[in-house]
C-alpha cells in the first residue's frame, strides 16, 4: 500500500520537466530557507513542553532535556524506520522508567491525538475557505466532525466505570490467551490514567500544540517566500494542513507523491506553475529530512543507549 505514494511521484516526475523544478530550486532565496529549517527548534520545545504536561498527571516526571533526547529520538526513529515506530519508543521508555504499559502509552496516544486534531480541525477550516472540491467539501467536513464526535463519545464512555469493566471483558475475548491478562491489565491503566488528566493541563496542552504547528506552518511560508509565492500566512497553513492530512493517508512513505499531488492542486487555485509546486513540496521534503537528521544527536546522548536495546527486540 505504501508504495502507492512513490508511484504517484515518478508518474508526476514523468509529466513535468525536473530541469525546471531544479531551477526554482537554485533561484530560491538561501536567507527564508535557512530561517524555515530553524523553526523546527521552536516546534520540537513546544511539543516536548507538551508531552511532559501529558505525562504530570499520571506522576511521571522526567526532566526537560530528557524529554527533549527521548522526543527527538522519536522523531528520528519515525523516519529511519517503517510503520511509524518511532510513535511508540517514547511509551517502551516510559516502561522501561518502571511505569505501567497503560499509562506509560497515555500520554503518548494524547499526544498524537492533538496533533490529528488540530490538523483536522485546521485542515477542514482550510479545505471549506479554499472549497477546492466543490459541493464534496461540505460533506468531508461533515464526517470528519462526526467521526471526531464519535471519537470523543466513545472515549469517554471507555473512561467510565461500566466502559471498562466491558471494555476489558472485550479484549480479553479477542486477545491470545498468552496476552489477554496484560492487555486488559493495560487498558485499565491506560483509562484510569485518562481520569487523572485535569482540564487545565488538557487546555494548556492544546495551546502548545497551537504554537508548535504555527511553527511548522511559519517554516512553510518561508518556503513559500523563499520561491517568491505571493501568499499570506494563513492561506499557507491552510496549504500545509491540507497536506499534512493527506500525508496521513498509509499509501505513502513520509508523504512522496501523496502531498506532492496536494501541493500542486492547492497551489494551483493561486496560479503557482505546477513547476514551482514541486520545488515547494522538495523544500517540505527537504526540511522533514533535515528534522530527523538533526534529532539524530539523540543517539549521542544517555537516551541513546535505550535505542540500542530496542534492536534486541
Amino acid at each position: 500500500m505504501r508504495l502507492i505514494g512513490p508511484v504517484i511521484l515518478l508518474i508526476l516526475l514523468f509529466q513535468f520537466d525536473i530541469r525546471k523544478i531544479l531551477e526554482v530550486l537554485r533561484q530560491a532565496s538561501i536567507i527564508p530557507i535557512v530561517l524555515a529549517y530553524l523553526m523546527f527548534i521552536p516546534s520540537l520545545f513546544f511539543r516536548t513542553v507538551r508531552w511532559r504536561l501529558l505525562m504530570a498527571p499520571q506522576g511521571i516526571h522526567l526532566g526537560f532535556s530528557e524529554s527533549l533526547n527521548i522526543y527527538s529520538l522519536s522523531i528520528f526513529l519515525g523516519v529511519v524506520t517503517p510503520g511509524r515506530f518511532g510513535e511508540f519508543v517514547k511509551a517502551l521508555y516510559l516502561k522501561q522508567k518502571g511505569n505501567t504499559l497503560g499509562t506509560s502509552f497515555l500520554s503518548v496516544v494524547l499526544d498524537r491525538v492533538y496533533d490529528i486534531l488540530f490538523l483536522l480541525l485546521f485542515g477542514c477550516g482550510a479545505l471549506s475557505w479554499f472549497a477546492t472540491f466543490g459541493e464534496e467539501t461540505a460533506t468531508i467536513i461533515t464526517w470528519t466532525f462526526f467521526v471526531m464526535v464519535l471519537g470523543a463519545i466513545m472515549l469517554w464512555v471507555v473512561t467510565r466505570d461500566t466502559g471498562k469493566e466491558f471494555m476489558a471483558r472485550a479484549l480479553k475475548a479477542v486477545c491470545p490467551k498468552v496476552l489477554k491478562d496484560r492487555i486488559a491489565s493495560g487498558y485499565l491503566d491506560f483509562s484510569a490514567g485518562f481520569g487523572k488528566m485535569k482540564p487545565a493541563a488538557l487546555l494548556w496542552a492544546f495551546f502548545f500544540t497551537i504554537l508548535a504547528w504555527g511553527s511548522n506552518y511559519g517554516a512553510v511560508y518561508l518556503f513559500g517566500i523563499a520561491l517568491g509565492f505571493h501568499i499570506n500566512f494563513f492561506a499557507t497553513a491552510g496549504i500545509a494542513a491540507v497536506c499534512a492530512l493527506v500525508t496521513l493517508i498509509p499509501i505513502s512513505v513520509m508523504g512522496l507523491g501523496t502531498r506532492d499531488a496536494a501541493v500542486i492542486l492547492m497551489l494551483g487555485k493561486y496560479g503557482v506553475p505546477e513547476s514551482d509546486a514541486m520545488a515547494f513540496s522538495t523544500l517540505i521534503l527537504s526540511m522533514l529530512l533535515f528534522n530527523a537528521g538533526l534529532c539524530a544527536y539523540s543517539l549521542l546522548t544517555p537516551v541513546g543507549k535505550f535505542e540500542k536495546s530496542l534492536k534486541g527486540l
